[in-house]
């Protein structure tokens, strides 16, 4: 199975954007792209810079944002 990604968001530097957890792509200035957990990523760190990053999709990331577009009806009974 194929990473899906999402669009690739500059970075200007600061603490990590988001969930130490999530898979991410960063680009740093040699060219190099490194998937990693973002724990991994020094986000703030000038000799090792990140320039842009973007986070892997996933198939639960994706069947939350499909029932979020569901009709309220449609969605799932969690009661059991």
């Amino acid at each position: 199975m194929q990473n899906q990604w999402s669009a690739w968001k500059p970075w200007t530097g600061g603490p990590c954007p988001g969930d130490l957890n999530t898979v991410v792509e960063v680009l740093l200035p040699d060219g190099t792209l490194a998937p990693t957990a973002a724990k991994n990523v020094g986000w703030d760190f000038p000799q090792d810079p990140v320039v842009a990053y973007r986070v892997r999709e996933t198939a639960a990331a994706d069947a939350a944002r499909e029932n979020l577009r569901r009709p309220e009806h449609e969605h799932c009974d969690t009661d059991g």
